[in-house]
């Protein structure tokens, strides 16, 4: 937020919370992402080029699925709202290392082996955001950029560069 603030950026930050760090408040605007016609509305009237999405439950005590729901019907709220609203340019979504379990290593990207409701709900996030994106090698010009870390990847912003690390010696980028 900081350097967005500084670089003279309209940003918008949705949340449930108030931020910690009160001079962000200006730019806080409270949303339940589980009701869809709350997020059209903030997607129509603000009209992003750029998302970052980390709205999330992700705690490991949820029961079933539904405990969950911000994880999947919040995302799909979102995506749904991107798609028919705004096409932003570049749009970004955090996974969850437990999307496996501890340990294994997948052979590829829908490679998964969540153990606990929280990582079965961030499979299911991704599975939402690969169903609402039609990846294709060459993209058309206007269609949106979308990316999100799987298998728990770290993400480490530095300005121009992303490096995206996950639990081996390798870091790619």
């Amino acid at each position: 937020m900081e350097q967005l603030i500084a670089g003279g950026y309209n940003i918008i930050n949705l949340d449930q919370y108030p931020p910690k760090i009160r001079s962000h408040e200006k730019f806080w605007e409270k949303v339940n992402l589980l009701d869809e016609n709350e997020v059209n509305r903030l997607v129509i009237n603000f009209l992003p080029s750029h998302v970052v999405h980390l709205a999330a439950r992700t705690d490991l005590n949820g029961q079933n699925m539904d405990d969950y729901a911000v994880n999947t019907k919040g995302t799909k709220n979102l995506m749904n709202a991107l798609n028919q609203h705004s096409r932003p340019e570049h749009v970004l979504f955090a996974s969850s290392m437990l999307v496996c379990r501890p340990g294994y290593i997948p052979a590829h990207d829908l490679d998964f082996s969540a153990t606990t409701m929280y990582g079965k709900s961030k499979v299911r996030m991704e599975e939402i955001i690969r169903a609402a994106v039609v990846l294709a090698a060459e993209p058309p010009a206007d269609r949106i950029n979308w990316s999100f870390e799987t298998k728990g990847g770290w993400l480490y912003p530095d300005i121009d560069k992303w490096e995206t690390y996950y639990g081996r010696d390798e870091t790619w980028h």
